[in-house]
């Protein structure tokens, strides 16, 4: 076990993002245990899709310079998975074979590729395994 945890997109807009404020505390002590433990994991999906939620999607959107420093941080202190032809192949053979999203699938593989133990999201159902990965929904 590597003990890498791989966050979703989700996790990260309520760690910054302080409309729930329950979600957002929950979502704060996740990430800053990874930023302590440097166990955290996220894709170039993830990074990309967080910078868009929170500068436009959030009811109190965070200004863009902002973000592109916390965007930065993660960038560098995070292990981060880049998209390779072979992981794009592996995203489509699950989107295929699950019948799941593409974007779904990524998050899947991405994590997969990163040899996470975990992958944090409430986008899945919690305890759901994919191989040596187990989804836990830490907003629940």
């Amino acid at each position: 076990m590597s003990g890498r945890v791989f966050v979703d997109t989700n996790v990260l807009v309520y760690a910054h993002d302080k409309t729930d404020t329950a979600k957002n505390a929950r979502a704060q002590a996740v990430v800053k245990d990874l930023w302590v433990t440097h166990l955290g994991v996220i894709s170039s999906q993830v990074i990309l899709e967080f910078f868009t939620v929170v500068t436009r999607k959030v009811a109190k959107p965070i200004p863009s310079a902002e973000a592109h420093g916390l965007v930065s941080l993660y960038l560098r202190a995070w292990h981060v998975v880049w998209p390779t032809p072979e992981l794009v192949e592996k995203t489509l053979g699950r989107s295929v074979q699950d019948n799941r999203t593409v974007w779904d699938s990524q998050i899947i593989e991405s994590a997969i590729a990163a040899g996470a133990d975990e992958l944090l999201s409430e986008d899945f159902t919690d305890g759901e395994r994919f191989g040596a990965v187990r989804v836990r929904n830490p907003l629940a």
